[in-house]
């Protein structure tokens, strides 16, 4: 399964004989099989998408994912239907109680602040502070102890001076593709478990219809941050190949709860976990669990 991004102006993208089809102009740039394809982004200016080609990704389950000029996601166009069983997993999302929600989160925020810490342990920052935080995130996470995290772990992973933010300089623009990137993925996990985007655990924006997902995604920052680190080290644009080295973080070894496999397989695993959850209603998310030496391949190029 492959993530294709759309970078060039002014292509026309339809479907042709089951292949997504790309051209500029009266030039065939590009034919994809629809069954081999991921997540579909689209980052170029004056991208026309044909109506067919949207109706059959959606009956593929692939997202198509808009991004602005900062290669931040404003839009994704996402499947009505995208598991036999969607109606029961949207009313068990929806049925929900609270108490539930919030330790679900707990389990999220534990995860990503450990994360953050094995990354900072990778490129040799100490990751005592947030180790300590880790212990003491309660149940739906009533301190803020991620943003505690946040304000610790940024500043020690790219210099005292580096402020996330999406429309920032570099190198928030590697960020906000590699999350692009996740995100898309997720996307594709979430609607293939039935459940409703817009439900969310914790994240509340009005104007996200996604919250969701970017509730899921936070365990998975910390491996595209690593890889961004390492890009950064070397004074690396976004570009093409940069671009190709951020998406191949999904097909990197990564352990989980009961095997080891690529990040990809573990954020359709968390996916899985959650619907799980909601069925039981008891937490049973399952999270990445990388070898240091996983680790350290997603901090290397």
């Amino acid at each position: 399964m492959r993530l294709i991004e759309i970078s060039g102006n002014r292509r026309y993208l339809f479907v042709d004989r089951g292949f997504l089809s790309v051209k500029s102009g009266e030039e065939q740039m590009a034919k994809i099989p629809l069954d081999q394809i991921l997540g579909l982004i689209g980052a170029g200016h004056g991208i026309t998408i044909s109506q067919t080609l949207l109706s059959r990704l959606a009956d593929h389950g692939i997202p198509y994912v808009v991004c602005n000029a900062a290669f931040s996601p404003v839009a994704i166009v996402w499947p009505l239907q995208g598991h036999h069983l969607q109606s029961r997993a949207i009313r068990n999302q929806l049925a929900a109680s609270q108490p539930l929600q919030k330790r679900l989160w707990q389990a999220i925020v534990r995860c990503k602040i450990a994360h953050q810490a094995a990354a900072l342990d990778i490129v040799g920052c100490s990751s005592a502070a947030l180790q300590r935080l880790v212990t003491k995130v309660r149940s739906g996470d009533p301190h803020n102890c991620e943003a505690q995290a946040a304000r610790l772990y940024w500043p020690m992973l790219f210099g005292s001076a580096f402020r996330r933010n999406r429309e920032g300089q570099s190198p928030n623009d590697l960020l906000n593709y590699g999350y692009t990137v996740i995100r898309s993925a997720m996307a594709r996990a979430v609607a293939g478990c039935g459940l409703h985007p817009s439900v969310s655990l914790c994240h509340s924006n009005q104007f996200n219809p996604f919250v969701l997902i970017d509730d899921l995604i936070e365990p998975f920052r910390p491996f595209i941050d690593l890889r961004v680190h390492a890009l950064y080290q070397l004074d690396s644009t976004l570009d093409q190949t940069t671009k190709a080295a951020l998406v191949e973080t999904l097909h990197q070894p990564c352990s989980g709860s009961d095997t080891s496999t690529s990040l990809l397989n573990q954020i359709q695993a968390l996916a899985r976990s959650l619907s799980s959850s909601f069925d039981d209603a008891e937490v049973q998310l399952r999270f990445p669990q990388p070898t240091e030496l996983e680790w350290q391949a997603f901090a290397t190029l």
